[in-house]
Order: structure tokens, then sequence, then C-alpha cells
């Protein structure tokens, strides 16, 4: 993680030593998070949130993290549940 003139940005290299930039998606988690949080990126870019109520925006959060959970199943032992 670090800033230069173009701003922040987040640098992430796996077990293979190949780099990801993160810099143009605005949020990211490092290791087993990581798959989540670009399911969280996919589904959550499509949505205005200013023109959604409150209780849309419960059900867009349960979605969203119901569905990175699905993922997130799928990469570590043990249950995760929400």
């Amino acid at each position: 993680m670090g800033w230069d003139e173009n701003g922040y940005w987040l640098l992430e290299i796996d077990e293979h030593n190949s780099g990801s930039s993160y810099t143009d998606r605005g949020f990211h988690a490092i290791g087993s998070g990581s798959p989540a949080a670009q399911v969280a990126i996919g589904l959550l870019q499509n949505y205005n949130p200013q023109r959604l109520s409150p209780e849309q925006l419960q059900m867009l959060a349960y979605r969203t993290i119901g569905v990175s959970i699905s993922v997130l199943a799928q990469h570590l032992s043990g249950p995760v549940r929400l």
C-alpha cells in the first residue's frame, strides 16, 4: 500500500509472485477476503445507494454478504455463516 503523485494504490502479490493492482476498484481485501471483496464490488456497482430506502439497503447488504460468504466457503475450511 502506498501513495504517489497519482494518489493511493494497493498492490497484492500472490503465491505465484504475480502482482495485482486495485487502484481502479476503490477498495480491496487481501488474502482469503479477496474473492468476497471482488464479489461485493461486482454486486454493488449497479446500485445508487442514495436512491434506496433503508429496507432496500438492508436487503442489498444481506444479499451482498450472503453471496460473498458462498464464494468464500469454496476457499475456506469450516462453516462460514451469515
